[in-house]
């Protein structure tokens, strides 16, 4: 037995638009949670790219120390 799975995409947010405005959220708790959602994604990626650069350190070290 399968099982269809509707995949097809209906709306897509414009760059530069707000999603929480477009949710049906007023416009001043639409633009605190546009400007927490952005806080949060530029803070996860500032983490991603300590740990990347952590890692690839760690490597060049121990790469060095067989050497």
């Amino acid at each position: 037995m399968t099982v269809n799975i509707d995949t097809k995409i209906r709306h897509v947010t414009p760059i530069g638009k707000n999603i929480f405005s477009e949710l049906g959220f007023d416009a001043q708790e639409a633009q605190q949670l546009n400007t927490n959602s952005l806080y949060e994604i530029a803070n996860t990626l500032a983490i991603k790219e300590k740990l990347i650069g952590e890692i690839t350190l760690d490597r060049k070290q121990k790469t060095e120390q067989l050497l």
